[in-house]
C-alpha cells in the first residue's frame, strides 16, 4: 500500500515518507513510515510489538526497542501524546493501534477493479459523471487528493470557497460531482469534512431575464430538500421565501443551518452542506445581468462559506478568467488553494479512464491484428493526441459498449466511428441523414433555440429550450430522435419539459452546425442584442423610453422578424411592435407639422423663388450628409484607431465608400446641381479608401492594403494641387506616405521605404510651416522623424538614427509642455524612448537603455491608469515591456524581468478581448507566454512545454519559435527542436539565403536562425557545420565595428568558437545569459 491516504486530518504520502497538514509538511524515517502503514492497514486492530518487528525488520535480530523509537517518532510528527492519544494508542501489554479515521480516496487495488458494475453502461457518453457513477469514475486521483487537501486547509481558514477552472471538455464537472463530492458525502466524510447533502445548479439552465433573483430561486429550490429522516433543515419555507432570505438576510440562513447541524452529533470537525455552481461561464457571459448583481451573488456565497457550514465549488471554463479576475470575491486566496486548475488528463490517467470501467463491467477489448495492438491501447494513443477529448472519448466508448459483440468492444466499430474526433460528428450526421427530408428541414428551426452567440460574437455556447416552443410535428420528431440517440438531453426545468445538447461538443464537432452558425452568425448576434433590449424594456415595466428609435437597431429588429431561421419570443415581438407604433406616431406628428408648414409656406411664399429654395434645401442636405460622413471617416474613425477596433472601422469605411459613390451619381444627375463632385466629397472618398487600406493592413492582407494606399495617394495628390496648405489634407497625405513606407519596410525594401518616409517628413514639415503653432503639425513632424530614424537604424547608421529620434522626442516634449493632457504626445514620447533604448544598445550604453525603458514604462503606466481601455497604450506598453524584459534577462535581473513579463501578459490578454482577430496581438501573446516558460520554468514542465510547442507551431510566430527552439535544445529535446527549425525555415525561407543583409532586424533574425541551426547540426553530427559557421561569420564581419548589440556579439562569439575550436557554441539558456552578462559588465 503506497498510495496517499488520510489519517485523521493528516495526509500521508508513503512514497515520499511525508506527512502533510495544511502548510505543515514533515518528513519521517522510512522505517517509521513502514510502521505507520502497518498500523493503518490493521485499522483499529491492536498490533503487537513482535508483529511490527517481524513485518518491518524481517531477518534482523532486534528487540522491541526500534518499535518504541518509531512510535515516539510518529507521535512527535503527528503532534500526538501517549497520555491523550488522538492517532496512535498504546494498549498495555498488547501493542499499538490506530484510533483516528483512516480514509483512502480510492480502493488500493493497483490496476485492477472488482467486476461489480451492473448498472447502465460504464461509460457515460456526452453527459458529465454524477455522484451515482462515482464507482466507475477513474483517473483523477491526484487532482482529487489536491482538492480534498486544499478544502481542509480552507475550512481551517474559515473560507471553503473554491473556483474550479479548466478548458471545456477537461472533466471539471465530473471531477467534482463523481470524484470529490462523494468522498465528503459518505459516512463521516473525509479529512474531517462531512457534507450532509448538496445543491448543484447548472447556471446555463437558468432563465435570468435580467433578474438577479432567478439564480437564488434556483439554488433555494435544491436547498429546501436538505435534511434527514427526522426533519428538514428549512421547515415551513418555500423556495421563493428561502431565496429572499439568501438575498437579503443570509445570516439567518446560516443560523438555521448551524442550529440543525448542532443538534446532530457529527464526530467530525467540519459538518456542512455543499453548494456547486456549474458552468459559471454562462452566468459571467450573460450581459443582461448587471455586474453589481453578479458581485452580490458571489459575496453571498462567500458569506455562506465563511460560516464554515457551506462547502462551495464554482466551476468555470478558464477562458473566462479575464472576466473572473474583475470580481474581487472570486480572486481571494487564489494562491492559497482557492483556485484549482483542472488540466487534461495525463497519459496514465487516460489509461485508467479508458480501461478501469471496462474491468468493472467485466467487458473485454478486441485485438487489432493490423496494428498489433489491443483496442484500448489504440484508443489511448488517439486520445493522447486530442486535447480536452474527454466528452468525445466517453461518447466513443459508450458507442463501442452499445455496439459490443459477445461482451467485447470491437475494432471494426471503432473504425466505422472514425475514431474519437469523428465519432460525435459522425453520429450526428449519420442520424441526420437517416431522417426524412421534412424532419431534416426542421434543424434550421431547432438550432436557434439551442445555440447562443454573445453580442460580441466571440463566444458560442448552448442554451436550454422548452418543448412547447416546438411548433410542428417535424420539429418535435427531430428533437425526439436526437434525445433517443443521446445527442440531446431532455429534462424538467422549473417544471417545464426542456431539452438541450448533451454536451457543447455537439456544436463544436458537427460540421453541419458549424456551417449553419457561420451562415447565420450576424443574425444570431442581432438576436442576442434584441434579447437584451427586450429584457431592459421588461425590467423597466415596459417604459417607452426603452423602446427602439428609428435607426439601425430598429431596422435590424424588423429584419429579424422576416428571417425564417430566427424564432423570436412573444415578448420580443411585442417589443418590436410597440417600437414600431412609437415610430409611426412620431412620423404622423412630423407629417402634421410638415403639412402645416407647407400650407403656411404656400400662403406666404412667392412662386418665383421656389427653385432657389429647393436648391438651398438640396445643398443643405448635402452639406449635412457630408458633415456626418466627414465625422464618421474623420474624428470617429480616429477614435476607433485609438482603441484598435478595426472591425468597426471596416464597417464605417464600407458605408462611407457606398455613400460617396451614391453622392457622386446624385451630384451629376440632380435637377439643381450639375457641377462635378465637391472637394469635400472627393476628400472623403480618399479618406474612405485609406481607412479600408488600414483595415486590410491589420488583417494581414498586405497586397490589398498597398493597392488601396496607392489609390488613396493618387486621389490625395490631385487634391493637393487645389489646396496646398490644407492641414487635414497634408496630414492625410503624410499618413498615406507613412503606410506605404511601412509596407515596404515590412517587406525589407529599405530604399523604397526611405523614399516614402522622407516624403512623409517633408509633408509634415510643410504642414508645420503653414501653421507654426499647430500642436498637431508638431506631432506629425515627430512621427516622421521617427520613421526616417528607423530606416537609419536598420541600415546600421545608429548615430544618425539617434539624431532623428532625439529630434522626434523634442517635438513631442514641446507638445506635452504646451498641453500636459495630450495623451497622444505622452504615448508616443514613451514609444520614442523605447526606440532610443534599442539604439543606444548598439553603442554599448546599456545603462542608458535601461533608463530609457524605465522612463517610457513610467509614462505608459500613468497613461494606462488614466485609460485602461486604450488599445494603443496597451500595445505600446506591451512592446516596451517585452523589450525591457529581454534586456533585464540578459543582465540576470530576473525579478524585474518577471515583473515586466507578467505585466505584459496581463495587458495583451486585455487587448485581445477588444479585438481577438488582431494577428499582431495574438503573436505578442504567444511570445510573452514563451518568454515566461523559457526563462522561468520549473522542473516539472513536460506537459506545459508540449502545450507551448503546439501553441507556437499553430500560431507561426517567429520570435516564439526561435526562443522555444533554444530552450528545447538546452533541455536535450532535439526532435522537437528540429521540427520547429523546419517550421521556421518554411515560415521564413529568406533565413536560408546566402545573400548579405542590409538591415539590422534581418541580420538579427538570420543570426538567431544560424546559431540555432548550428547547434542542431552539431548534435546531429552534420557535414554542414563548417559552411554554416563560415556564413554566420561573414554575415557579421561587415557590422563588427558598427554595433555592440549583444545579439551580434553572441553571433560573432558562436562563429569564432565554431570555426576555431572543437567546443560547441553556447546553447543553454543560462550559459547564454552568463555570456551576455560578461559582455554587458
Amino acid at each position: 500500500m503506497r498510495q496517499k491516504f488520510f489519517l485523521g486530518d493528516w495526509q500521508v504520502e508513503p512514497s515520499n515518507n511525508r506527512l502533510t497538514l495544511g502548510k505543515i509538511k514533515r518528513s519521517i524515517e522510512p522505517k517509521s513510515m513502514d510502521v505507520l502503514l502497518l498500523l493503518c492497514q490493521k485499522n483499529n486492530e491492536v498490533v503487537s510489538a513482535d508483529e511490527i518487528v517481524s513485518q518491518c525488520w524481517p531477518d534482523s535480530p532486534t528487540g522491541d526497542n526500534p518499535v518504541h523509537k518509531a512510535i515516539t517518532h510518529l507521535r512527535r510528527a503527528l503532534n500526538d501524546k501517549a497520555t491523550a492519544p488522538q492517532y496512535i494508542e498504546t494498549v498495555r501489554k498488547r501493542g499499538y493501534r490506530i484510533i483516528a479515521d483512516v480514509q483512502f480516496l480510492v480502493n488500493d487495488t493497483d490496476n485492477t477493479v472488482a467486476s461489480t458494475w451492473t448498472e447502465h453502461p460504464p461509460f457515460v457518453g456526452l453527459k458529465a459523471f454524477t455522484a451515482k457513477e462515482s464507482e466507475i469514475f477513474f483517473g483523477r486521483d491526484a487532482l482529487i487528493r489536491d482538492i480534498v487537501s486544499h478544502k481542509a486547509e480552507l475550512f481551517r481558514k474559515k473560507r471553503p470557497f473554491s473556483l474550479i477552472l479548466g478548458p471545456s471538455g477537461c472533466g471539471k464537472s465530473s471531477l467534482i460531482h463523481a470524484g470529490v463530492l462523494p468522498l465528503f458525502l459518505r459516512n463521516k466524510g473525509l479529512n474531517s469534512i462531512y457534507a450532509h447533502d448538496f445543491a448543484s445548479i447548472d447556471v446555463a439552465d437558468i432563465e435570468s431575464s435580467n433578474n438577479e433573483f432567478a439564480i437564488f430561486v434556483e439554488l433555494a429550490s435544491y436547498m429546501i430538500d436538505w435534511g434527514d429522516e427526522n426533519s428538514y433543515v428549512f421547515n415551513n419555507l418555500s423556495a421563493t421565501e428561502l431565496a429572499e432570505l439568501l438575498l437579503n438576510e443570509a445570516d439567518q440562513v446560516i443560523a438555521i443551518v448551524s442550529d440543525w447541524l448542532a443538534e446532530r452529533d457529527q464526530g467530525v470537525n467540519f459538518p456542512c452542506f455543499a453548494i456547486i455552481i456549474d458552468r459559471l461561464e454562462a452566468y459571467l457571459a450573460d450581459q443582461s445581468i448587471p455586474t453589481s448583481s453578479k458581485s452580490r451573488f458571489f459575496s453571498i456565497l462567500e458569506q455562506l462559506s465563511q460560516s464554515n457550514f457551506f462547502l462551495t465549488f464554482l466551476i468555470s471554463r478558464n477562458d473566462f478568467y479575464p472576466i473572473i479576475s474583475t470580481f474581487e470575491t472570486l480572486m481571494k486566496n487564489k494562491g492559497k488553494g482557492a483556485h484549482i486548475d483542472v488540466t487534461p488528463p495525463s497519459l496514465n490517467e487516460l489509461s485508467q479512464i479508458i480501461k478501469r470501467p471496462a474491468v468493472a463491467a467485466n467487458i473485454a477489448w478486441e485485438f487489432d491484428e493490423h496494428t498489433n495492438s489491443r483496442l484500448d491501447d489504440i484508443i489511448l494513443s488517439d486520445a493522447s493526441r486530442a486535447p480536452n477529448c474527454l466528452p468525445l472519448l466517453q461518447y466513443t466508448l459508450q458507442e463501442l459498449y452499445l455496439q459490443r459483440a459477445n461482451n467485447k468492444l470491437c475494432v471494426k466499430t471503432y473504425n466505422e466511428l472514425e475514431g474519437i474526433e469523428g465519432a460525435i460528428g459522425h453520429k450526428a450526421e449519420q442520424l441526420y441523414e437517416s431522417l426524412s427530408d421534412a424532419v431534416k428541414n426542421a434543424l434550421d428551426n431547432i438550432l436557434p433555440l439551442i445555440v447562443n452567440v454573445t453580442q460580441s460574437g466571440n463566444t458560442l455556447t448552448s442554451k436550454t429550450a422548452h418543448w412547447d416552443t416546438l411548433q410542428t410535428q417535424d420539429e418535435r420528431e427531430l428533437v425526439k430522435q436526437m434525445v433517443e440517440h443521446r445527442l440531446f438531453v431532455s429534462f424538467s426545468n422549473k417544471g417545464k419539459a426542456s431539452f438541450k445538447v448533451a454536451h457543447e461538443a455537439v456544436l463544436r464537432k458537427w460540421e453541419r452546425v458549424q456551417k449553419w452558425v457561420e451562415t447565420h452568425h450576424n443574425s444570431l448576434i442581432l438576436k442576442a442584442r434584441l434579447a437584451e433590449q427586450t429584457s431592459q424594456w421588461l425590467v423597466n415595466n415596459k417604459n417607452h423610453a426603452f423602446l427602439l428609435s428609428e435607426g439601425k437597431p430598429f431596422f435590424d429588429a424588423i429584419m429579424l422578424t422576416s428571417l425564417a431561421n430566427i424564432r423570436l419570443e412573444e415578448s420580443e415581438r411585442e417589443f418590436i411592435a410597440q417600437s414600431q407604433k412609437r415610430i409611426s406616431r412620431r412620423k404622423v406628428l412630423k407629417g402634421v407639422t410638415a403639412a402645416t408648414l407647407v400650407v403656411l409656406l404656400v400662403v406666404s411664399s412667392i412662386a418665383t423663388i421656389y427653385s432657389q429654395q429647393a436648391r438651398e434645401l438640396a445643398e443643405n442636405k448635402r452639406k449635412e450628409a457630408e458633415d456626418l460622413m466627414g465625422f464618421m471617416i474623420g474624428d470617429f474613425a480616429d477614435k476607433l484607431r485609438t482603441v484598435k477596433r478595426m472591425d468597426l472601422l471596416e464597417g464605417i469605411s464600407e458605408q462611407a465608400l457606398q455613400y460617396v459613390e451614391r453622392a457622386k451619381q446624385t451630384q451629376n444627375t440632380t435637377l439643381f446641381n450639375t457641377q462635378s463632385a465637391s472637394f469635400e466629397l472627393r476628400f472623403q472618398h480618399a479618406l474612405s479608401v485609406q481607412a479600408m487600406a488600414e483595415v486590410k493592413f491589420y488583417r494581414d492582407e498586405i497586397d490589398t492594403a498597398k493597392e488601396a494606399y496607392d489609390e488613396a495617394s493618387i486621389r490625395l495628390e490631385e487634391l493637393l494641387k487645389e489646396q496646398q496648405t490644407n492641414q487635414q489634407l497634408l496630414k492625410a497625405y503624410g499618413a498615406n506616405q507613412f503606410w506605404l513606407g511601412q509596407i515596404h519596410y515590412i517587406n525589407g525594401a529599405m530604399s523604397e521605404s526611405k523614399k516614402y518616409f522622407d516624403s512623409y517628413l517633408s509633408t509634415s514639415k510643410a504642414m508645420l510651416a503653414a501653421a507654426p503653432n499647430s500642436l498637431e503639425a508638431m506631432m506629425e513632424v515627430s512621427y516622421a522623424e521617427n520613421s526616417v530614424g528607423t530606416i537609419a537604424f536598420e541600415q546600421f547608421d545608429f548615430e544618425n538614427a539617434i539624431k532623428h529620434y532625439q529630434a522626434s522626442l523634442e517635438y513631442k516634449e514641446k507638445v506635452v509642455e504646451a498641453d500636459p493632457s495630450n495623451t497622444e504626445a505622452l504615448l508616443y514620447s514613451a514609444d520614442t524612448r523605447s526606440w532610443l533604448a534599442s539604439m543606444v544598445l548598439h553603442l554599448g550604453e546599456f545603462e542608458s537603455a535601461e533608463r530609457y525603458y524605465r522612463e517610457g514604462a513610467s509614462q505608459l503606466q500613468l497613461l494606462y491608469e488614466q485609460d485602461g481601455e486604450n488599445a494603443a497604450v496597451i500595445q505600446t506598453y506591451v512592446a516596451l515591456l517585452t523589450k525591457q524584459a529581454t534586456l533585464l534577462l540578459m543582465r540576470n535581473n530576473d525579478e524585474q524581468a518577471l515583473h515586466s513579463i507578467d505585466k505584459a501578459k496581463y495587458l495583451i490578454e486585455k487587448a485581445l478581448q477588444q479585438d481577438p482577430k488582431n494577428t499582431e496581438w495574438i503573436g505578442d501573446d504567444v511570445y510573452i507566454k514563451t518568454l515566461k516558460h523559457v526563462y522561468f520554468y520549473t522542473q516539472d514542465v513536460e506537459d506545459e512545454t508540449s502545450k507551448l510547442i503546439s501553441l507556437v507551431s499553430d500560431k507561426n510566430e517567429y520570435r516564439s519559435i526561435s526562443t522555444l527552439i533554444r530552450f528545447l535544445q538546452s533541455k536535450d529535446s532535439w526532435k522537437h527542436a528540429g521540427e520547429l527549425i523546419n517550421q521556421l525555415e518554411t515560415l521564413k525561407p529568406e533565413l536560408q539565403s546566402q545573400e548579405p543583409v542590409s538591415d539590422f532586424y534581418s541580420l538579427q533574425s538570420r543570426n538567431e536562425y544560424l546559431t540555432l541551426k548550428i547547434n542542431q547540426e552539431l548534435h546531429d553530427d552534420s557535414e554542414q557545420i563548417e559552411r554554416l559557421c563560415a556564413h554566420l561569420s561573414s554575415l557579421n564581419d561587415s557590422v563588427a565595428n558598427k554595433s555592440q548589440h549583444y545579439s551580434i556579439l553572441y553571433a560573432q562569439h558562436v562563429a569564432s568558437i565554431c570555426l576555431n575550436s572543437e567546443n560547441p557554441p553556447y546553447s543553454k539558456i543560462d550559459e547564454m545569459r552568463q555570456f551576455y552578462t560578461r559582455l554587458l559588465q
